[in-house]
């Protein structure tokens, strides 16, 4: 299943574009326009985009859910004081900021995202182990580009590995994350009853806030439903997670060392 196009190429993030809806490519339509409550979910007209609103409305309630989430995170750091004063650090990016900058990657790096998730989570050769597992992947602000303009091009992939929901629970605690995995256990059955559906790949973006000491993770699930089109684009490979991490440096515009994957 080797890919026509690399999935870093222009043509390949362009070909996979298509209305969620209609499933006509951005090719086809000539612009594509990106649901305003998700920004991920993509229409080639506002019919197309009522007409699939019963589909979709899920998962974009659940992503606008998260960003709610944020913001009242943002509230709540912003308003403590007393003995809690000292361990707020006022020059520290929030939440809300952090979430802004998770949307944008999932947006930018949709088509790379699903192409690691795909190898890293085993579809090809044990497709149920993606349906109690994410591809979960650390991200954290790039020095030299901290402050773009472009939210997408901020951060930078420490790592990327498959990690169970189990695995989840046992590491950041059932109470944190068991929410977020009965979500992505819904949002999975909605997309399997697609007519072009293939399969499901959950990817867990996380980052850490340094609002607090000690920082606090935060974390933003985004479910990519595989289509045909995606399929186009995947090629299969044992080093999708670096494959992963040199494909957003290439992108932001930063420079990476072939030798070592490193920039």
């Amino acid at each position: 299943m080797n890919g026509i196009l690399p999935s870093e190429s222009h043509q390949a993030r362009r070909g996979i574009q298509e209305c969620d809806f209609c499933l006509k490519s951005r090719t086809e339509v000539g612009r594509l326009f990106a649901c305003s409550g998700c920004k991920l979910a993509m229409y080639c007209s506002p019919a197309c985009q009522k007409a699939g609103w019963g589909f979709h409305k899920l998962v974009c309630k659940s992503i606008k859910q998260e960003r709610s989430q944020f913001k009242e995170m943002d509230q709540l750091f912003l308003s403590w004081g007393g003995n809690l004063a000292q361990a707020i650090n006022p020059s520290a990016v929030l939440p809300s900021v952090i979430m802004d900058e998770f949307c944008a990657f999932a947006e930018k790096f949709k088509l790379p995202l699903m192409e690691a998730g795909y190898n890293g989570l085993r579809i090809a050769s044990d497709p149920s182990f993606s349906e109690h597992a994410v591809l979960f992947v650390m991200l954290d602000r790039h020095p030299v580009r901290a402050h773009s303009s472009r939210a997408w091009a901020r951060p930078r992939v420490l790592y990327a590995k498959p990690m169970t929901y189990d695995e989840l629970r046992e590491k950041y605690g059932r109470a944190n994350v068991q929410e977020l995995v009965v979500r992505l256990g819904g949002l999975r059955e909605i997309q399997s009853r697609a007519p072009d559906y293939v399969a499901s790949v959950n990817i867990m973006l996380s980052s850490l806030c340094h609002v607090l000491s000690p920082p606090v993770p935060l974390h933003y699930p985004v479910p990519l439903d595989i289509s045909p089109a995606y399929m186009r684009a995947v090629s299969l490979g044992d080093t999708w997670a670096q494959k992963l991490k040199d494909i957003v440096e290439k992108i932001s515009g930063r420079q990476v060392n072939t030798r070592n994957g490193h920039i």
